[in-house]
């Protein structure tokens, strides 16, 4: 997970367990790191996350998404679409 990702929401369950509302988390995540900060619909969603028990700060695992979009198949499937072309 990027470092920066696993940063805010580190910071988003503090002040969640600390007891602030979405809008100061997202108030005070915008007036420490500047306008780069996730969008307020993120920062709701992770909140409730934490609010309802959620304690890991990492992305859950999703299923049927591939690890990796460069394996042998794809780059045989291009190469005889290029050859073919």
């Amino acid at each position: 997970m990027d470092s920066v990702k696993f940063e805010y929401r580190a910071v988003i369950k503090f002040l969640c367990k600390e007891g602030n509302s979405v809008k100061e988390i997202y108030d005070r995540l915008v007036a420490v790191y500047g306008e780069g900060v996730p969008c307020y619909t993120t920062v709701y969603r992770w909140f409730n996350d934490f609010r309802r028990g959620c304690q890991s700060l990492e992305d859950d695992p999703r299923s049927g998404r591939p690890f990796d979009a460069v394996n042998p198949s794809v780059i045989t499937a291009v190469e005889k679409l290029i050859m073919d072309d």
